[in-house]
């Protein structure tokens, strides 16, 4: 059908350039445009039909997810999001936003993501993070049953680490739990610090600046994501941590309380059509 169509459109112009010869390059950059234009609208009825398809109950494996992503030409390898759920006074997280935490883990390691970095304020899924490692475990193992390959798994916060691994081997699958405590907290310890050694004659003043500063704040296991989802009523990024999302793009669902696949699918589609320049 798409080749039919493009044959119709193509006709005049092929009339045209037999008539007008002396107008061949404006005619192969309107081909050129033409064709650009095709591939656009084929990529977003693909795109669109997925969504619907997902909207209406079709359930999610893995094959289906690497079909659904095989148009977007750019993923991101460090994918960020903050927590949706609410916790209980006893700080305690529901059982259906960690279940979505560990779907959303099995989608990203499909589509090629390496590490998903969960960011919530106060701190409390930090607190959970055995039960958070629990629902992940469980949800991988159903999910890829089939492909017989269940990626392995560490989930870290900055000053804790929880592993299914016995041995020191990195990971096929990286999960950061990150809190407010990450962010400006971290930051004025850190100016502290500096401040402290640099009065101790520990440091010259001369070597504080911005690379070292960088050098002290960056954490290996932290690196800066390249797509932050968020769902807040507003662009809300509620404390996270400033200095590792300087070139991160962010994709904003307001009204939104769960994390679905079509909001995955939706993510990934905003960061494959965003043009970073990184200042230039």
């Amino acid at each position: 059908m798409l080749f039919i169509a493009t044959i119709v459109l193509l006709c005049p112009i092929i009339v045209y350039t037999y008539r007008n010869p002396n107008n061949v390059y404006s005619i192969l950059l309107t081909l050129l445009h033409l064709s650009y234009r095709i591939y656009k609208l084929f990529t977003w009825i693909s795109l669109s039909i997925v969504f619907l398809r997902k909207r209406f109950g079709d359930s999610v494996t893995s094959g289906k997810v690497r079909d659904d992503v095989k148009h977007i030409d750019k993923i991101p390898k460090h994918l960020a999001v903050i927590f949706w759920g609410k916790a209980t006074p006893a700080g305690i997280l529901g059982e259906v936003e960690l279940n979505e935490v560990g779907q959303l883990c099995c989608w990203a390691w499909c589509v090629g993501i390496k590490v998903l970095s969960v960011y919530e304020s106060e701190g409390n899924i930090k607190l959970n993070a055995h039960l958070l490692q629990s629902h992940i475990q469980i949800a991988m193992q159903r999910f890829f049953a089939r492909d017989k390959f269940i990626p392995t798994l560490c989930v870290t916060a900055l000053s804790n680490t929880f592993s299914e691994q016995v041995n020191r081997n990195i990971p096929d699958f990286q999960v950061n739990l990150v809190s407010r405590a990450d962010g400006r907290g971290r930051m004025t310890e850190i100016t502290k610090s500096l401040a402290f050694e640099t009065l101790a004659r520990k440091i010259k003043s001369g070597q504080v600046d911005v690379n070292e500063l960088d050098r002290r704040l960056s954490t290996p296991q932290f690196s800066e994501p390249q797509l932050l989802i968020t769902f807040s009523p507003d662009i809300d990024l509620q404390g996270f941590p400033p200095w590792h999302i300087k070139y991160t793009e962010i994709f904003h669902i307001p009204r939104n309380t769960r994390f679905d696949y079509n909001v995955f699918l939706r993510g990934l589609y905003k960061f494959s059509k965003s043009n970073q320049r990184f200042g230039r």
